[in-house]
This record gives structure tokens, sequence and C-alpha cells, in this order.
């Protein structure tokens, strides 16, 4: 088991490995390591949890140049703002 601790303002960003997995039709895959630096960059401009989530999924759209993924995608993004945030 794991534990992090998250200070106010901090995100938290849960996804399946159908983001991850997301392909070109040449079959490159999104990858994890383009997920991070897409996240980095986004956050870094402040967006809101749901402008962040946007991004996410436009990212994986663009990146596969299909609507439709052919495996399930899901991204969650969560902004802990304290207790009694």
């Amino acid at each position: 088991m794991a534990t992090e601790s998250l200070e106010p303002g901090d995100c938290l960003l849960l996804y399946t490995d159908g983001v991850t997995e997301a392909r070109t039709l040449e079959g490159d895959f999104f990858g994890i390591e383009r997920l991070v630096d897409l996240t980095n960059r986004h956050a870094s401009l402040l967006l809101t949890p749901e402008s962040l989530l946007r991004q996410l999924v436009g990212d994986v759209r663009e990146h596969t140049g299909q609507d439709d993924l052919a495996d399930d995608a899901t991204v969650v993004v969560v902004r802990w703002e304290g207790p009694g945030g």
C-alpha cells in the first residue's frame, strides 16, 4: 500500500490503459511519457480540472486522428482544495 500527501490545490490524475495505449493508424502508442509531459504542460497553465481533462482528451484524439478509440479510455482529474474545501 502506498500513500501520498496532497496539499490544497494539488491535482490527482487517474487514467485507464486505453489512454496510454491509444494508437495512431501507424501503431504508435500515446504512451505514459507523452501523458506525463502534456499533463505537466497543461498544469503549468493553472487550468481548472475540467479544462485539463478536456485538453488531455483532445490530445489523445489528436494523436490517434480519430474521435472514437478502439479501447476504453477514461481520465479523471480531481483537485484537492483541502479540508472543508
